[in-house]
């Protein structure tokens, strides 16, 4: 039984910003610290540091010796069932971090040449680098280490979805400013099947992990290694008959064999080639909701059903709260993965003001992609109104006095039905040439439109472009 089910949340993975795991077994699918490299926002900057200050902890710790450091810092390393991530078939009990681990991984970390000549610097190079240390081991150290940062998002998640929690122990929680474990911490977290439940973003979960070593011995250190051997002309050149020379496949892999400690010293002579690999890394495109359908065995994302539930709701007060929860969740699965973290009723100005839904915005492509580049936009703002008639200045100001440098000063009023769109535009433009933000209204005309592009596959899954003709469209319009 999933989260949605157990919670009886009437909610899809589609529409949820986590992953929507089996409360009974494990999922899968890893923790991916190499995406936080990417991750803009409050949240992701928090979890980036905490995985920077423990991992620089342990190597520095490793490279003085101090062995007594070094397991106080990876001993508190456990099992994270809690997030039904892994490989257990039956209930959940981990295999990532099983008991010794702390000395496994602080033998294997003291006897790396890539500590030594201080190559590894961060967690997810280990998959590169370090022989024993696999996706299993990786996902579950960040998982430790990340723990307080997913305990607070958890905490978000459940009150925004009305998920019970009780307060039980939390274990060890990473304390970055100190650097040390704090033990014995109590929190409030969901219990699901008579366990602990950590829920996981999307925005961090992959199926395999970004940094694969044979990808990366393969596609970029064998190239220049061929390249050494053809500049020395080497015994392993062969020369055609028209005078080419070439290097059989086969010959050069039995010189340079594939493994991790082969691979630390191919590294040594050809530095730019790890730097080139994470640099490309970098770029990669996050999972879509086909790609997380296929590995939680859910049925993928029905953009129509979701905008169905959005028309079906009657203008008008009585229907505010419905609308709002509709649009919500056709939002959340139209701009996956660009858009991610909702917050229903976020709180601002120290909970003096609110707005109807907040998204972090972390996209790598498409319209907020887009405009992140060219004015402030960490977050995305969104304000529904289930008016029968056009929304005026008073909902625009609402929403403009939502925005600032830091938060962000885009955002979307999402109405029923514009009937003056040439009198709607001014109004927003007239915000946008004060200086006050840019306002893009959507009603349900639009709203299909966007629907219409994600079910003909407008490349929603694999460069976030979905909306940007509409979206576009009328940011333009603010700024002529």
């Amino acid at each position: 039984m999933r989260v949605s089910q157990y919670f009886q949340l009437e909610r899809d993975q589609p529409s949820l910003d986590f992953i929507d795991v089996d409360v009974s077994t494990d999922l899968e699918i890893f923790v991916d610290p190499s995406t936080l490299r990417v991750l803009p926002g409050y949240w992701g900057q928090e979890c980036q540091i905490m995985l920077t200050t423990f991992f620089a902890a342990v190597i520095g710790a490793i490279e003085k010796a101090d062995r007594e450091r070094v397991f106080e810092l990876l001993g508190n390393l456990g099992e994270p069932n809690e997030t039904h991530f892994g490989y257990s078939k039956g209930r959940s009990k981990g295999r990532g971090l099983g008991p010794g681990a702390g000395k496994s991984l602080a033998d294997a970390l003291s006897v790396s040449r890539a500590v030594q000549t201080g190559m590894l610097k961060d967690l997810e190079d280990t998959a590169l680098l370090v022989p024993g240390i696999d996706r299993d081991i990786i996902s579950d150290i960040a998982t430790n280490v990340l723990r307080g940062a997913l305990v607070g998002y958890t905490q978000r998640m459940a009150e925004l979805f009305e998920i019970p929690v009780e307060e039980q122990v939390l274990g060890a929680l990473w304390n970055p400013g100190s650097a040390r474990w704090q033990l014995d911490h109590f929190g409030f977290l969901p219990r699901a099947d008579g366990q602990p439940l950590l829920l996981v973003p999307k925005a961090i979960a992959r199926h395999r992990l970004s940094y694969n070593y044979r990808e990366y011995y393969r596609g970029y250190l064998l190239p220049e290694l061929r390249n050494d051997e053809l500049a020395a002309n080497s015994s392993l050149v062969k020369v055609l008959k028209g005078g080419g020379r070439y290097i059989p496949e086969g010959d050069l892999r039995a010189k340079y064999p594939e493994n991790k400690a082969a691979i630390v010293g191919y590294t040594e002579k050809h530095p730019e080639a790890l730097y080139q690999y994470k640099e490309k890394k970098r770029e990669a495109p996050a999972p879509s909701h086909h790609d997380f359908a296929a590995v939680t065995k859910t049925s993928s994302v029905d953009y129509e059903e979701l905008f169905a539930a959005v028309e079906a709701v009657s203008p008008g007060n009585a229907g505010a709260a419905l609308y709002h929860r509709a649009v919500m969740d056709l939002l959340t699965a139209l701009f996956h993965p660009a858009l991610t973290e909702v917050t229903k009723e976020a709180a601002i100005n120290d909970g003096r003001k609110r707005v109807d839904i907040r998204y972090t915005n972390i996209a790598r492509g498409g319209f907020f992609s887009w405009v992140s580049s060219h004015y402030p936009a960490p977050y995305i703002y969104v304000e529904c109104k289930n008016y029968r008639a056009d929304p005026e200045n008073p909902e625009i100001d609402q929403l403009a006095g939502r925005f600032s440098r830091d938060r962000g000063r885009i955002g979307l009023l999402v109405c029923r039905n514009i009937a003056d769109r040439v009198t709607m535009t001014k109004r927003c433009g007239d915000v946008a040439k004060a200086g006050n933000g840019f306002i893009i209204c959507l009603d349900d005309d639009d709203l299909r439109q966007m629907t219409t592009a994600a079910v003909n596959g407008d490349k929603v899954d694999d460069s976030e472009s979905m909306g940007l003709g509409v979206l576009k469209s009328y940011f333009d319009q603010l700024v002529q």
